[in-house]
């Protein structure tokens, strides 16, 4: 896979311009390096090439035709500079996943383990491969193992080309960076790779001189977004030594070239800036042609051709290596479609492969589970210990001729201990509702660029959820049953609880897609407070509609979870008051909150949409918003 492009540039919506007027060629089975200050375009670049920007103007050919970029991004492996991977995963989960999710679909399940083995072993991640990845609390592995393992998660998925923001010298996520030798044996394991065809493209920072010789050729961008040489790698300082700069002796080759790009190289009279240092290249480049410019733009740029449409004895002398690279780019081509449907597995198999990788991810985190489930036992008790003091839940105006006698219309505390049940539930399961998609929206971001389903890994996560949902509801509902000692079965109860947390959890999922990590809990907290509030205990139900606002009540889980209660520990209203039916005028109670008897699956199912309603937003969100992180 190769690439030409012609006067690329690239603009900010503010009319601010990135990137201009970038011209070459990125060759395969080659390394390019792409090297300037902070600011000058090079991540911008990088992007226009993956595909995760669009060009403003100018031309990007692959493989000799100017098609969507998008088309192949599940044969573009692209590293992104931070170290963005499962922290609670080992090494070889992390490439298994990736490899299951990206990997040919024909791949059997042994080809896909034996081609991660291989992978581990050609980043010499052998020895290392079982352990923990680790993050700022939890040692695991080393910077310089976490950055192969980076690595190793695009080349598991056997792309034709490899994209690379800063591998040698970007940040591993906590607070150090890569050694010097660490960052060469990244640079060598590259270039074996590019041995085999692959075509790799990387942003280097500040290279040793043995990290930036490896590289083939060498794309050098100035503030501004232009090009002031592109070229090999070993012909960068013979250049600029011919236009007077002076390499000192001992000096790192790759540094002077750094300064001499920010305006601050030494020259022998009044240097360059930089730009003119681009257009001096401008210039250059249209009289001396270099290796990459050489062959590729003559055979498939016509503005290239001789005036008189004559070929040079150049262009005879080189026209079998033309007829060669024509036909491999017009297979590439006739392929190319096939190539990309046949990368990853189909839906079914990618959500239970994200299902699965959500429970071991739960399993390496048992402690936080642990404290979810003691929250709900400790708020279960609370309620049933408040409850158990309380002799008789409901007292009513007796049914005629007796009614006189009644000493009050009625004593009905259901409403009241349904709002601070569904309090406690909101309290308990808010926070740990919000830490299933809030705290990896990177990882997401990285795999959707690379062509992995967003439904498939927001339904596998949720599927995953619904375990640790059982284990903290049940914990709830069998501390409350035991103090309380309620009328109802049990299993009417932990219905109720479950449905409970299955709401909290929906609108916690929505909350933790559209606000950052850190605000994610607490509004989350207040939101699932706000839907427990509106039970109908006050304003009550017959109040709401009375203003025309009864809505604003029926879209809360929790309202429709207080009409099937009947005391404390969440038992159903319906279900109790008819315990009382041939003693007390229940309509009169009814009547004054407003809640409808009689139709307890009903409010089960209207528990479970407005769930699943939450979810379905939350969904919506995650793939809407930050669109241009998942390209």
């Amino acid at each position: 896979m190769h690439f030409k492009f012609k006067n690329l540039g690239y603009d900010l919506p503010d009319g601010r311009r990135l990137l201009q007027n970038v011209s070459g060629k990125i060759e395969g089975g080659k390394m390019t390096a792409i090297m300037g200050p902070s600011g000058a375009g090079k991540s911008t670049f990088m992007n226009l090439l993956c595909g995760k920007l669009s060009k403003s103007f100018g031309n990007l050919w692959i493989n000799g035709k100017e098609v969507p970029l998008g088309k192949f991004k599940k044969i573009y492996g692209f590293v992104p500079q931070d170290d963005i991977m499962y922290r609670e995963l080992t090494v070889r989960e992390n490439i298994l996943h990736s490899a299951r999710i990206r990997s040919p679909s024909s791949w059997t399940h042994e080809e896909i383990e034996a081609h991660v083995d291989a992978v581990l072993d050609t980043l010499n991640l052998t020895d290392v491969a079982h352990q923990i990845i680790g993050d700022e609390n939890e040692r695991g592995v080393s910077g310089g193992q976490r950055k192969r393992v980076n690595i190793g998660m695009e080349i598991a998925s056997t792309p034709l080309c490899l994209c690379l923001d800063e591998p040698t010298s970007g940040y591993a996520f906590i607070d150090y960076r890569l050694d010097s030798t660490a960052a060469l044996e990244v640079t060598e394991m590259l270039g074996s790779i590019a041995k085999i065809g692959m075509t790799v493209v990387a942003v280097i920072h500040q290279p040793r001189p043995e990290i930036f010789r490896r590289f083939d050729n060498v794309m050098m961008i100035v503030p501004g977004g232009r090009v002031a040489y592109f070229g090999p790698t070993n012909k960068a300082r013979e250049y600029f030594e011919s236009i007077g700069y002076i390499f000192s002796t001992g000096s790192n080759e790759a540094d002077v070239l750094m300064d001499i790009l920010c305006g601050r190289g030494v020259h022998n009279s009044t240097g360059y800036t930089s730009e003119e240092l681009a257009l001096r290249w401008s210039n250059e480049s249209k009289d001396t042609k270099t290796v990459l410019e050489k062959d590729y733009p003559k055979f498939n740029d016509p503005e290239i051709a001789e005036p008189d449409g004559k070929q040079s004895q150049e262009d005879l002398d080189s026209s079998e290596t033309v007829i060669t690279e024509n036909s491999v780019d017009e297979a590439f081509h006739d392929n190319s479609t096939a190539l990309v449907n046949e990368r990853g597995v189909d839906l079914l198999r990618q959500i239970w492969y994200c299902h699965n990788l959500s429970i071991l991810q739960q399993y390496r985190s048992l402690s936080t589970i642990g404290l979810e489930i003691f929250v709900g036992a400790g708020a279960g008790s609370l309620m049933g210990g408040s409850v158990n003091s309380i002799s008789e839940m409901y007292a009513g105006m007796f049914i005629a001729p007796y009614t006189l006698l009644s000493t009050s219309p009625f004593y009905w505390p259901v409403p009241q201990f349904g709002l601070l049940t569904g309090l406690a539930v909101a309290l308990s399961a808010a926070p740990s509702g919000v830490r299933i998609f809030s705290e990896e929206r990177p990882i997401y971001w990285r795999y959707t660029s690379s062509g992995h389903s967003p439904i498939a890994y927001y339904i596998g996560k949720n599927l995953a959820s619904l375990y640790r949902m059982i284990y903290s509801s049940l914990h709830f509902a069998s501390v409350l049953y035991f103090f309380a000692k309620p009328m109802i079965p049990f299993w009417v109860q932990f219905s109720m609880i479950l449905l409970m947390y299955f709401g909290v959890y929906g609108l916690s999922i929505f909350v933790s897609t559209i606000v950052k990590r850190e605000n994610a809990t607490l509004l989350a907290v207040v939101v699932a407070l706000f839907c427990a509030v509106f039970c109908g205990y006050g304003p009550t139900i017959t109040e709401a509609k009375s203003w025309g606002l009864y809505f604003l009540w029926a879209i809360q889980f929790n309202m429709w979870g207080c009409e099937a209660q009947c005391n404390y520990h969440l038992t159903l209203v319906s279900e109790t008051l008819k315990v009382y039916e041939h003693v007390y005028e229940n309509q009169f109670a009814i009547d004054g909150f407003g809640y409808t008897l009689d139709r307890t699956i009903f409010d089960f199912v209207m528990m479970i949409v407005i769930g699943i309603v939450w979810r379905i937003m939350g969904y919506v969100t995650l793939v809407g918003l930050n669109r241009d992180k998942q390209r």
